[in-house]
Protein backbone atom coordinates (compact mmCIF):
# COMPACT_ATOMS: atom_id res chain seq x y z
CA UNK A 1 0.00 0.00 0.00
CA UNK A 2 1.21 3.58 -0.53
CA UNK A 3 1.93 5.22 2.49
CA UNK A 4 0.14 8.73 3.44
CA UNK A 5 2.13 11.58 4.13
CA UNK A 6 1.79 14.73 6.90
CA UNK A 7 3.48 18.14 5.40
CA UNK A 8 3.68 20.13 8.45
CA UNK A 9 5.00 23.71 7.68
CA UNK A 10 6.26 26.29 10.47
CA UNK A 11 5.14 29.87 9.72
CA UNK A 12 5.78 33.16 10.87
CA UNK A 13 5.56 36.16 9.02
CA UNK A 14 5.41 33.92 6.21
CA UNK A 15 2.81 35.73 4.11
CA UNK A 16 4.73 36.51 1.09
CA UNK A 17 5.91 32.60 0.34
CA UNK A 18 3.23 30.35 2.04
CA UNK A 19 1.44 30.80 -1.25
CA UNK A 20 3.52 28.86 -3.70
CA UNK A 21 4.69 26.81 -1.11
CA UNK A 22 1.01 25.45 -0.75
CA UNK A 23 0.47 25.83 -4.75
CA UNK A 24 3.59 22.87 -4.68
CA UNK A 25 2.41 20.71 -2.61
CA UNK A 26 -1.54 20.50 -5.12
CA UNK A 27 0.87 20.18 -7.58
CA UNK A 28 2.16 17.20 -6.28
CA UNK A 29 2.54 13.87 -8.41
CA UNK A 30 2.40 12.11 -5.02
CA UNK A 31 -0.40 9.61 -5.32
CA UNK A 32 -1.00 8.78 -1.77
CA UNK A 33 -3.01 10.74 0.65
CA UNK A 34 -1.35 13.97 1.37
CA UNK A 35 -2.74 15.83 4.69
CA UNK A 36 -0.88 19.33 5.33
CA UNK A 37 -0.95 21.28 8.25
CA UNK A 38 0.57 24.57 8.96
CA UNK A 39 1.22 25.52 12.35
CA UNK A 40 1.33 29.50 12.69
CA UNK A 41 3.63 31.18 15.38
CA UNK A 42 2.13 34.15 16.00
CA UNK A 43 2.59 36.18 12.54
CA UNK A 44 1.90 39.51 12.78
CA UNK A 45 1.84 39.88 8.72
CA UNK A 46 -0.81 38.31 6.16
CA UNK A 47 0.14 34.70 6.61
CA UNK A 48 -3.24 33.46 8.20
CA UNK A 49 -4.99 35.44 5.66
CA UNK A 50 -3.03 33.99 2.88
CA UNK A 51 -3.48 30.40 4.35
CA UNK A 52 -7.05 30.32 4.98
CA UNK A 53 -7.57 32.08 1.44
CA UNK A 54 -5.33 29.66 -0.38
CA UNK A 55 -7.93 26.51 -2.16
CA UNK A 56 -5.97 24.22 -0.80
CA UNK A 57 -6.77 21.58 1.82
CA UNK A 58 -5.28 23.05 5.19
CA UNK A 59 -5.08 22.38 8.59
CA UNK A 60 -4.73 25.89 10.42
CA UNK A 61 -2.92 25.39 14.07
CA UNK A 62 -2.67 29.25 15.26
CA UNK A 63 -0.23 29.66 18.31
CA UNK A 64 -1.13 32.73 20.49
CA UNK A 65 2.70 32.71 20.61
CA UNK A 66 6.12 31.70 19.32
CA UNK A 67 7.59 29.18 20.78
CA UNK A 68 10.21 28.30 18.32
CA UNK A 69 10.24 26.08 15.54
CA UNK A 70 11.08 22.58 17.53
CA UNK A 71 7.87 23.27 19.25
CA UNK A 72 5.80 24.29 16.39
CA UNK A 73 6.96 21.26 14.38
CA UNK A 74 5.90 18.78 17.17
CA UNK A 75 2.18 20.20 17.71
CA UNK A 76 1.90 19.61 13.75
CA UNK A 77 3.11 16.16 14.15
CA UNK A 78 0.74 15.53 17.35
CA UNK A 79 -2.14 16.67 15.59
CA UNK A 80 -1.35 14.02 12.40
CA UNK A 81 -1.00 10.05 12.53
CA UNK A 82 0.27 9.54 8.82
CA UNK A 83 3.16 6.67 8.08
CA UNK A 84 5.31 9.74 6.85
CA UNK A 85 5.82 13.13 7.70
CA UNK A 86 7.76 15.77 5.83
CA UNK A 87 8.56 19.11 7.31
CA UNK A 88 8.63 21.50 4.90
CA UNK A 89 9.76 25.37 5.18
CA UNK A 90 7.03 27.96 3.79
CA UNK A 91 9.96 29.33 1.99
CA UNK A 92 10.34 26.02 0.10
CA UNK A 93 8.17 24.17 -2.84
CA UNK A 94 8.45 20.76 -4.14
CA UNK A 95 8.99 19.64 -7.45
CA UNK A 96 6.03 17.98 -8.94
CA UNK A 97 7.92 14.97 -8.67
CA UNK A 98 9.71 14.94 -5.36
CA UNK A 99 7.50 14.09 -3.04
CA UNK A 100 6.69 10.67 -4.74
CA UNK A 101 10.82 10.13 -5.20
CA UNK A 102 11.41 10.92 -1.62
CA UNK A 103 8.78 8.34 -0.07
CA UNK A 104 9.08 5.67 -2.69
CA UNK A 105 13.14 5.96 -1.71
CA UNK A 106 12.40 5.57 1.90
CA UNK A 107 10.23 2.92 1.81
CA UNK A 108 12.18 0.63 -0.42
CA UNK A 109 15.04 0.46 2.45
CA UNK A 110 13.82 -0.37 5.43
CA UNK A 111 17.06 0.83 7.64
CA UNK A 112 16.29 4.29 6.17
CA UNK A 113 14.79 7.01 8.77
CA UNK A 114 15.82 10.35 7.16
CA UNK A 115 15.86 11.43 3.71
CA UNK A 116 16.36 15.03 2.41
CA UNK A 117 16.08 15.91 -1.42
CA UNK A 118 18.84 18.33 -3.49
CA UNK A 119 17.79 21.93 -2.06
CA UNK A 120 18.02 24.54 -5.54
CA UNK A 121 17.46 28.32 -6.26
CA UNK A 122 14.89 29.53 -8.00
CA UNK A 123 17.22 29.14 -11.28
CA UNK A 124 17.81 25.63 -10.88
CA UNK A 125 21.09 26.12 -9.34
CA UNK A 126 22.93 24.66 -5.95
CA UNK A 127 21.59 26.42 -2.93
CA UNK A 128 24.46 27.99 -1.03
CA UNK A 129 23.56 26.46 2.20
CA UNK A 130 24.23 22.90 2.14
CA UNK A 131 21.61 20.27 1.64
CA UNK A 132 23.45 17.60 3.71
CA UNK A 133 26.36 17.09 5.44
CA UNK A 134 28.69 14.18 5.31
CA UNK A 135 29.56 14.17 8.96
CA UNK A 136 27.82 15.05 12.70
CA UNK A 137 28.90 18.51 14.20
CA UNK A 138 31.83 17.96 16.12
CA UNK A 139 34.51 19.81 17.81
CA UNK A 140 36.74 19.87 14.99
CA UNK A 141 34.85 20.46 12.56
CA UNK A 142 33.35 23.63 14.26
CA UNK A 143 36.64 25.39 14.13
CA UNK A 144 37.32 24.57 10.56
CA UNK A 145 33.78 25.86 9.65
CA UNK A 146 33.70 29.00 11.43
CA UNK A 147 37.70 29.95 11.28
CA UNK A 148 39.82 30.58 8.70
CA UNK A 149 41.24 26.95 9.46
CA UNK A 150 38.53 25.41 6.66
CA UNK A 151 40.12 27.83 4.14
CA UNK A 152 43.78 27.63 4.82
CA UNK A 153 43.30 23.51 5.04
CA UNK A 154 40.17 23.05 2.47
CA UNK A 155 41.55 19.20 2.00
CA UNK A 156 41.02 18.45 5.99
CA UNK A 157 38.50 15.76 5.97
CA UNK A 158 36.88 18.01 8.98
CA UNK A 159 35.93 20.03 6.15
CA UNK A 160 36.07 18.05 3.11
CA UNK A 161 33.79 15.28 4.46
CA UNK A 162 31.35 17.47 6.26
CA UNK A 163 30.83 19.81 3.06
CA UNK A 164 30.81 16.65 0.84
CA UNK A 165 33.15 18.73 -1.04
CA UNK A 166 33.84 15.74 -3.47
CA UNK A 167 30.02 14.91 -3.86
CA UNK A 168 28.10 16.04 -7.22
CA UNK A 169 24.70 16.88 -5.00
CA UNK A 170 23.02 15.18 -8.05
CA UNK A 171 23.19 11.43 -6.74
CA UNK A 172 22.07 9.43 -3.66
CA UNK A 173 24.34 8.53 -0.63
CA UNK A 174 24.06 8.14 3.22
CA UNK A 175 24.97 11.11 4.91
CA UNK A 176 25.20 12.27 8.54
CA UNK A 177 22.34 14.50 8.28
CA UNK A 178 19.75 16.87 6.03
CA UNK A 179 18.88 19.94 5.94
CA UNK A 180 15.47 21.09 7.78
CA UNK A 181 14.06 23.18 5.20
CA UNK A 182 12.54 20.19 3.90
CA UNK A 183 13.01 16.50 4.74
CA UNK A 184 11.10 13.19 4.98
CA UNK A 185 10.87 10.96 7.49
CA UNK A 186 9.64 7.69 8.91
CA UNK A 187 6.51 8.31 12.07
CA UNK A 188 7.71 5.17 13.74
CA UNK A 189 10.88 6.30 14.69
CA UNK A 190 9.34 8.92 17.07
CA UNK A 191 8.36 6.13 19.23
CA UNK A 192 12.66 5.13 18.91
CA UNK A 193 14.11 8.45 19.81
CA UNK A 194 10.99 10.90 20.81
CA UNK A 195 10.21 14.02 18.79
CA UNK A 196 12.27 16.85 17.99
CA UNK A 197 13.78 18.97 21.15
CA UNK A 198 12.02 21.89 21.84
CA UNK A 199 15.40 23.38 23.71
CA UNK A 200 16.13 24.16 20.02
CA UNK A 201 14.34 27.41 19.49
CA UNK A 202 15.98 27.86 15.80
CA UNK A 203 18.61 25.96 14.30
CA UNK A 204 20.10 22.38 14.62
CA UNK A 205 16.49 21.03 15.84
CA UNK A 206 17.29 18.34 12.78
CA UNK A 207 20.69 17.89 13.24
CA UNK A 208 20.25 16.77 16.07
CA UNK A 209 17.19 14.35 15.37
CA UNK A 210 19.52 13.00 12.78
CA UNK A 211 22.43 12.45 15.52
CA UNK A 212 19.61 10.93 17.40
CA UNK A 213 18.34 8.22 14.57
CA UNK A 214 21.90 7.31 14.14
CA UNK A 215 22.52 6.50 17.51
CA UNK A 216 19.48 4.31 17.37
CA UNK A 217 20.92 2.31 14.31
CA UNK A 218 18.64 4.32 11.59
CA UNK A 219 19.99 5.33 8.26
CA UNK A 220 20.11 9.21 7.36
CA UNK A 221 19.87 9.35 3.25
CA UNK A 222 20.41 12.48 0.91
CA UNK A 223 18.44 11.95 -2.32
CA UNK A 224 19.75 14.04 -5.00
CA UNK A 225 17.70 12.96 -7.89
CA UNK A 226 14.08 14.95 -5.69
CA UNK A 227 14.73 18.67 -5.73
CA UNK A 228 12.77 21.37 -3.51
CA UNK A 229 13.17 24.69 -4.10
CA UNK A 230 14.68 27.03 -1.24
CA UNK A 231 14.46 30.30 -0.78
CA UNK A 232 16.31 30.28 2.71
CA UNK A 233 16.48 32.75 5.65
CA UNK A 234 12.81 33.29 5.64
CA UNK A 235 11.06 31.19 7.38
CA UNK A 236 10.71 32.04 11.02
CA UNK A 237 12.50 35.59 11.05
CA UNK A 238 10.72 36.76 8.19
CA UNK A 239 13.92 38.57 7.28
CA UNK A 240 17.52 38.13 8.31
CA UNK A 241 18.58 35.15 10.39
CA UNK A 242 19.33 35.47 14.06
CA UNK A 243 22.94 35.26 14.98
CA UNK A 244 21.57 34.83 18.51
CA UNK A 245 20.00 31.65 18.07
CA UNK A 246 22.25 29.66 15.62
CA UNK A 247 24.78 30.20 18.39
CA UNK A 248 23.12 29.45 20.83
CA UNK A 249 21.67 26.15 19.16
CA UNK A 250 25.04 25.31 18.36
CA UNK A 251 26.40 25.01 21.77
CA UNK A 252 23.34 23.66 23.02
CA UNK A 253 23.82 20.60 20.32
CA UNK A 254 27.50 20.24 21.75
CA UNK A 255 26.16 20.15 25.12
CA UNK A 256 23.78 17.75 24.70
CA UNK A 257 25.71 15.17 22.38
CA UNK A 258 29.61 15.90 23.64
CA UNK A 259 29.10 17.17 26.95
CA UNK A 260 29.70 20.86 28.64
CA UNK A 261 33.79 20.59 28.95
CA UNK A 262 33.67 20.56 24.86
CA UNK A 263 31.28 23.28 24.44
CA UNK A 264 33.17 25.46 27.11
CA UNK A 265 36.14 24.15 25.29
CA UNK A 266 34.96 25.20 21.96
CA UNK A 267 33.04 28.91 23.17
CA UNK A 268 36.73 29.75 24.65
CA UNK A 269 38.16 29.69 21.38
CA UNK A 270 35.43 31.11 19.05
CA UNK A 271 34.74 33.90 21.62
CA UNK A 272 37.89 35.47 21.30
CA UNK A 273 38.35 34.55 17.65
CA UNK A 274 35.13 36.80 16.59
CA UNK A 275 36.80 39.47 19.33
CA UNK A 276 40.12 39.84 17.91
CA UNK A 277 37.95 39.93 14.68
CA UNK A 278 36.05 42.45 14.72
CA UNK A 279 39.10 44.71 16.35
CA UNK A 280 40.96 44.05 13.53
CA UNK A 281 38.43 44.66 10.82
CA UNK A 282 37.79 47.92 12.97
CA UNK A 283 41.45 49.14 12.63
CA UNK A 284 41.39 48.25 8.69
CA UNK A 285 38.23 50.46 8.24
CA UNK A 286 39.50 53.08 10.21
CA UNK A 287 42.50 53.20 7.89
CA UNK A 288 40.85 53.07 4.69
CA UNK A 289 37.22 53.96 3.54
CA UNK A 290 35.68 50.53 4.10
CA UNK A 291 34.46 48.68 1.26
CA UNK A 292 30.84 46.32 1.02
CA UNK A 293 32.89 43.75 1.98
CA UNK A 294 34.50 44.81 4.43
CA UNK A 295 31.75 46.34 6.00
CA UNK A 296 29.33 42.91 5.74
CA UNK A 297 32.43 41.58 7.33
CA UNK A 298 32.56 43.78 10.04
CA UNK A 299 28.86 43.06 10.62
CA UNK A 300 29.41 39.39 10.54
CA UNK A 301 32.37 38.99 13.04
CA UNK A 302 30.43 41.62 15.29
CA UNK A 303 26.98 39.55 15.46
CA UNK A 304 29.09 35.81 16.34
CA UNK A 305 30.84 38.06 18.62
CA UNK A 306 27.54 39.48 20.75
CA UNK A 307 25.79 36.09 20.01
CA UNK A 308 28.79 34.40 22.01
CA UNK A 309 29.14 37.33 24.92
CA UNK A 310 25.13 36.82 25.52
CA UNK A 311 25.70 33.27 26.07
CA UNK A 312 27.25 34.18 29.71
CA UNK A 313 23.89 35.49 30.49
CA UNK A 314 21.51 33.33 28.80
CA UNK A 315 19.82 31.10 31.05
CA UNK A 316 20.42 27.19 30.18
CA UNK A 317 17.36 25.44 29.12
CA UNK A 318 16.81 21.89 29.54
CA UNK A 319 17.32 19.09 27.27
CA UNK A 320 13.53 18.19 26.11
CA UNK A 321 13.32 15.51 23.66
CA UNK A 322 9.11 13.99 23.77
CA UNK A 323 8.53 11.09 25.16
CA UNK A 324 8.09 8.04 22.89
CA UNK A 325 4.23 7.65 24.09
CA UNK A 326 4.00 11.31 22.58
CA UNK A 327 5.06 11.13 19.05
CA UNK A 328 2.00 9.54 17.46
Amino acid sequence: MTPSVDIVIVTYNSGAHIGACLDSIAASEFAGRIHTVVVDNASSDDTITAVTAHPAAVQLIASASNRGFAAACNQGIRATSGDLVLLLNPDASLEPATLQRLVAYLTARPRVAIVGPRLVQDDGSLQRDISATGLVPSFRQALFEYTRLGRLCPQSPWYRDYFLVEFDRVSNRRVAMVQGACFLFRRVILRDIGLLDEGFFLYFEETDLCARAADRGWEIHYVGEAAARHIGSRSMQGGRPSARHFIASMYRFHRKHYGVAEAAALWAILMPYHGLRVLRLLVTAARTPPDMQCRADLRTASERFGAHWALLAAPRRPTVAAAAPEAG
